[in-house]
């Protein structure tokens, strides 16, 4: 088992996820975040790290998902790691450690062509996930471009999206 391979698995209301675990830099409690004022409603603010200030976001609302109305002490912060740039991602619960299958490059190109920042979908002893895209999400915060915002994504839709 290469490590390079491995996932971690968590979940968002409606949507289970997955980042490579290379990305990972840990996960954490919430703790206090100082607001961005005139940010969008996703970005939460910043958390401080070992005195740098983290852009943290509840990617539930960035997926245009409902975001939860308020947080508890034990809410999952995932820190993550795209390039240079790191990232706070508030999920609703980490569900563990998982291996990343063998490349599907059909999967992949399908998911590509949707505005969705995903990669892949990972199979799961129950059921499946969808391997989270940093880099795409990173770039959507630089741009806020995602055309979900706003309104939920039909889960449906995306089902009936990767199966063309």
């Amino acid at each position: 088992m290469n490590p390079a391979d491995d996932v971690l698995h968590f979940q968002i209301p409606t949507l289970r996820l997955c980042v490579p675990l290379a990305s990972v830099i840990q996960v954490v409690s919430l703790t206090a975040l100082a607001p961005v004022p005139g940010a969008p409603v996703y970005l939460r603010g910043l958390l401080n790290v070992r005195g740098r200030s983290i852009p943290t976001i509840d990617l539930a609302a960035r997926m245009g998902i409902a975001a939860q109305d308020s947080y508890s002490i034990d809410t999952p912060i995932i820190l993550c790691v795209s390039g240079e740039q790191q990232i706070g991602l508030i999920v609703a619960e980490i569900l563990g450690i998982g291996v990343l299958p063998a490349r599907d490059d059909d999967a992949q190109e399908s998911l590509s062509k949707l505005a969705y920042p995903f990669v892949s979908v990972v199979p799961t002893d129950s059921g499946a996930a969808m391997l989270l895209d940093l880099v795409r999400l990173v770039d959507m915060q630089r741009v806020d471009a995602t055309p979900t915002l706003g309104r939920p994504i039909d889960n449906d839709r995306m089902t009936q999206d990767y199966a063309e």
